[in-house]
């Protein structure tokens, strides 16, 4: 993917992040706010890295988000 794209989607999710409040979030509490509600569970399985913030979590909080899942984002 070429650099300006990915840093547009960074962006992107800065923003969403920013809108929904979430940017002061620590890894404890994303961990127990979005992993119970996070499609890429199998994933992150496959990956080894469940329970752990790794780069899997921006797609999956950015899917909570426009999901609109207000008990996450509450």
């Amino acid at each position: 993917m070429p650099r300006i794209a990915e840093g547009k989607y960074l962006k992107l999710l800065h923003d969403m992040f920013d809108q929904a409040g979430l940017l002061g979030l620590d890894e404890s509490e994303i961990r127990v706010r979005f992993c119970p509600e996070c499609d890429l569970k199998e994933t992150c399985i496959h990956e080894g890295s469940e329970g752990k913030l790794s780069p899997l979590c921006l797609d999956g909080i950015a899917t909570v988000i426009l999901r609109g899942d207000e008990k996450s984002l509450a």
